[in-house]
C-alpha cells in the first residue's frame, strides 16, 4: 500500500504547482545562510510551493520506497545551471564526489530543503527554482546574478536517518542499517545488544557482546538509564545505529568507565539491536501469574488454539539454576488437562519453532505428575520449544450442530475441572461456552439455536461458580448479571450476586435480594443464612456509624457560639423609626375613621391586645392591615388574601415601630 501511494504522489508530483495563497517563506539563503529549521510534516506532507517545479527524469526503483526526513543525512549528485543561458556554475560530478548534507537544516538553499525530501534512493530529478528559493535579489556572484532563476539535476544516492532523541542535540541517533519488523522494546522488556564506545578522536573505550539490559532497570557501570532506555526504545529488532552523545547525557564532568572517558567528554556509541525478548501475560486470569519472555522468535503468525495436538520440548530449573526437569519431548491435547496449568495456557500464545521462558512460584499452576514436578521452594522457570501444532477446525467453519457439540465438550471438561479443584481451568471452558454462543440470533435451526442460549446461560452461572471460588467479586456481579438479562428471577444468580455483595459489605442490597430470593423459595436455608449474617452486618455498621456521628456531635457541641447580634434595620427605614418611637402603639383594627392613637392597650400589664371585636366587617380588615401597609410603603394585600387577613387580624401590635416592621 505504502509503494502505490508514493508511486501515485511521485506521478502527481511532477507537474504539481501550489495556488498562490500557499505561504512561502522568504529566499534569498545562500549555502551559509540556512532556513529556519522546517518540520518533518512540512517537508513530508506538503506539496511543493509555487516557485518550485519538479520532473523527475528517472524513476527511484519500486523497491526504495522511504523518502529522508529533517535531520537526515542525505548524499547526492548534482548539476547546478542558470536558467536563462543554460550555464553551467556548479557540479559535484565534475568534482568526482558527492555532496553531503543534513536535510532540514538550513544547510542548503530552501529549494534542495524542501525538493530533495521528495526524493528516493535511486531518483534523479530536475528542480527549478525561483530567486526567493535560490539566492534572491543578491545572487552568489560572480557566478550567479540576482534574482536568477536556477535548475539543478539532483540525483539522490543515498541518506542516513537520523533523530534527535531530546529534542536539543544532546543525543542524535543515526541509523545505520534498517531494523525488521515495527515492534520496539518497552519498560520491562529485555533487549540483547552489541555495542562498541568511542571518543569522538575514535579512541575505543567500551566493547561489549550480547550484553542483556531490561528497559527501565537500572544498569551499573554503562551510560545514564535515560539515555539508555531513551535509545533502545527508538531501535527495532536487528537494527543498527550510530549514536552521538554529549556529556550531559552520557559520564558528565566526572568522567566514567574506569577514567577511559574524561570528565566533559562527547562519547560515539554503535549499536546492535540483536534480540528483542518481548514479555507477555499468559495467565488465564490476566493477573501477571504467568509471565512469558521469548527467547527465541518463530515461524509464521498461526499459534495453536484450543483441543490442537502439539509437541513441545520442555525443560525445567529452579530459581537457583538447579535442574528440576530434564530437557524432554512432550505430546498433548491443549486443553484436555494432562499437563498443569502453566504449559496449557502458554501454549496458546507459541508459535512454531518459538522458544520461551515461563517464571512462576504457585505450585497450583505448575505442578505436573506427568513431568514428575511437585511443589518447591521458591520461584520455577520452564524452558519451552513449540516444536510442531496441528489446530482442529476453526470456529467460523464449524456448522450450528458442530458448535453445539463443541460446547458439550467444553462442558463436560469444565465440570471435571471444576470437581477437581482447577477452577481457572474450568474457567476458561465456560468462557469459551459463553463468547461462542454470544450472538445466535442468526441462526437458522430455531432448536440449535434455543439450546446456544440456554447453553450460554447455564455457563454464565458456572463462572460465576468459579469466580465466587477464586474471590473475583466484580467478575462474579458481571456473570450474575448476564443470567438475570435474561432470567431476572434465577435463584443462582441471585444467590451468587448476594455472595458478592456481602463481601463488599452491601447489606442493604444483599438483604433485599435474599428477600427476592426467598418470596421464591421460602425453605431455602443457605439464603437465609446469608439474610441473617446480613442482618448482624448491618447491625454492626449501625452501630459504628452512631458512635462515629455520637463523636461528631459531641465534638461539635463544644465548639464557642457567638452572642447574638442585634437585629439590624434596612437604613431606608432609619426615619419611620424615630418618628413612631413618639407615637402610640397603632391599632390595627381601626378603620378610617378611628383615631391612630387610640388606648386599647391601656391598663394591660402583660402587653398583650385586648380581644376585638369579631362582628367587624372584612372591609375594616382590609383597611386595618392597609395602614401598616402603607406606612412602610408597602402594597396592601389584596382583599381575598385570606390567611394573610386573619393573620393581620389577630395581630394588634403594641410598641415601637421597629415590631411592627419585624413582625
Amino acid at each position: 500500500w505504502l509503494k502505490l501511494a508514493h508511486k501515485k504522489q511521485l506521478a502527481s508530483q511532477k507537474t504539481r504547482v501550489m495556488s498562490d495563497s500557499e505561504d512561502i517563506v522568504p529566499g534569498g539563503c545562500s549555502g551559509d545562510e540556512g532556513m529556519e529549521d522546517s518540520t518533518d510534516s512540512e517537508m513530508h506532507s506538503t506539496p511543493l510551493p509555487k516557485g518550485i517545479k519538479k520532473e523527475i527524469v528517472t524513476e527511484a526503483p519500486e523497491s526504495n520506497w522511504k523518502q529522508p526526513v529533517r535531520g537526515d543525512e542525505v548524499s547526492v549528485h548534482y548539476v547546478g545551471r542558470l536558467e536563462e543561458d543554460g550555464s553551467v556554475f556548479d557540479s559535484s560530478r565534475d568534482r568526482g564526489e558527492p555532496f553531503t548534507f543534513t536535510l532540514g537544516k538550513g544547510q542548503v538553499i530552501q529549494g534542495w530543503d524542501k525538493g530533495v525530501a521528495t526524493m528516493r534512493i535511486g531518483e534523479v530529478a530536475k528542480f527549478t527554482l525561483a530567486p526567493e528559493f535560490g539566492y534572491g535579489d543578491q545572487g552568489s556572484p560572480p557566478k550567479i546574478p540576482g534574482n536568477a532563476t536556477l535548475t539543478f539535476e539532483v540525483e539522490l544516492l543515498s541518506f542516513l536517518s537520523k533523530n534527535d532523541l531530546f529534542g536539543d542535540d544532546g543525543v542524535v541517533k543515526t541509523v545505520v542499517q534498517e531494523g525488521s519488523g515495527y515492534l520496539k522494546p518497552r519498560d520491562g522488556q529485555e533487549v540483547v545488544v552489541d555495542c562498541i564506545g568511542y571518543l569522538e578522536d575514535g579512541t575505543e573505550v567500551d566493547r561489549r557482546s550480547d550484553l542483556v539490559i531490561q528497559i527501565g532497570t537500572a544498569f551499573s557501570g554503562f551510560l545514564p538509564d535515560r539515555t539508555v532506555s531513551k535509545v533502545l526504545q527508538s531501535m527495532k529488532k536487528c537494527e543498527r545505529a550510530r549514536v552521538a552523545i554529549q556529556p550531559d547525557y552520557a559520564f558528565g564532568e566526572s568522567g566514567g568507565l574506569e577514567g577511559r572517558v574524561p570528565g566533559g567528554a562527547a562519547v560515539i556509541y554503535e549499536i546492535e539491536l540483536k534480540a528483542l525478548r518481548e514479555v507477555t501475560d499468559v495467565s488465564f486470569l490476566e493477573d501477571k501469574s504467568l509471565m512469558k519472555k521469548t527467547m527465541e522468535e518463530g515461524e509464521g503468525y498461526k499459534k495453536p488454539d484450543e483441543f490442537s495436538s502439539v509437541t513441545l520440548c520442555v525443560s525445567v530449573r529452579g530459581g537457583d539454576g538447579g535442574e528440576l526437569v530434564a530437557e524432554r519431548e512432550i505430546q498433548f491435547k491443549v486443553g484436555e488437562g494432562r499437563h498443569c496449568e502453566l504449559l496449557e495456557a502458554t501454549v496458546l500464545h507459541l508459535k512454531k519453532l518459538e522458544t520461551c521462558e515461563v517464571r512462576c512460584c504457585d505450585p497450583a499452576l505448575y505442578t505436573d505428575e506427568e513431568l514428575g514436578l511437585s511443589r518447591c521452594d521458591g520461584e520455577v522457570v520452564f524452558s519451552i520449544k513449540c516444536l510442531d501444532f496441528a489446530a482442529e477446525k476453526e470456529q467460523w467453519n464449524m456448522s450450528e450442530s458442530e458448535k453445539i457439540a463443541m460446547a458439550e465438550k467444553r462442558k463436560a471438561l469444565g465440570g471435571q475441572f471444576f470437581s477437581s479443584g482447577r477452577s481457572r481451568m474450568a474457567m476458561k471452558k465456560y468462557k469459551g461456552i459463553a463468547d461462542q454462543f454470544g450472538c445466535v440470533d442468526s441462526w437458522k435451526d430455531e432448536d440449535l439455536k434455543a439450546r446456544a442460549k440456554e447453553m450460554k446461560k447455564l455457563a454464565d452461572l458456572n463462572l460465576a461458580a468459579c469466580n465466587v471460588r477464586l474471590e473475583r467479586w466484580a467478575e462474579v456481579k458481571k456473570n450474575c448479571d448476564a443470567v438475570l438479562k435474561v432470567d431476572n428471577s434465577n435463584v443462582k444468580a441471585l444467590y451468587r450476586r448476594a455472595i458478592a455483595l456481602m463481601e463488599e459489605r452491601d447489606f442493604g442490597n444483599v438483604l433485599r435480594t435474599c428477600e427476592k430470593i426467598l418470596q421464591v423459595e421460602p425453605e431455602n436455608q443457605a439464603v437465609a443464612r446469608l439474610r441473617l449474617k446480613a442482618l448482624r452486618g448491618q447491625k454492626e455498621e449501625d452501630k459504628i456509624s452512631r458512635a462515629l456521628w455520637g463523636r461528631m456531635g459531641g465534638a461539635i457541641g463544644k465548639l464557642g457560639i457567638p452572642d447574638p447580634q442585634p437585629e439590624r434595620v434596612p437604613p431606608e427605614f432609619d426615619d419611620f423609626l424615630k418618628e413612631s418611637d413618639t407615637q402610640d402603639p397603632v391599632d390595627v383594627g381601626a378603620s378610617d375613621g378611628e383615631c391612630a392613637t387610640a388606648t386599647a392597650c391601656t391598663g394591660q400589664s402583660d402587653g398583650l391586645p385586648p380581644a376585638r371585636d369579631e362582628s367587624q366587617n372584612e372591609d375594616s380588615e382590609a383597611k386595618g392591615s392597609g395602614l401598616i401597609a402603607e406606612s412602610l410603603d408597602m402594597d396592601p394585600p389584596p382583599k381575598d388574601d385570606e390567611p394573610l387577613a386573619k393573620k393581620r387580624k389577630l395581630a394588634r401590635v403594641q410598641g415601637p415601630a421597629s415590631e411592627v416592621y419585624s413582625n
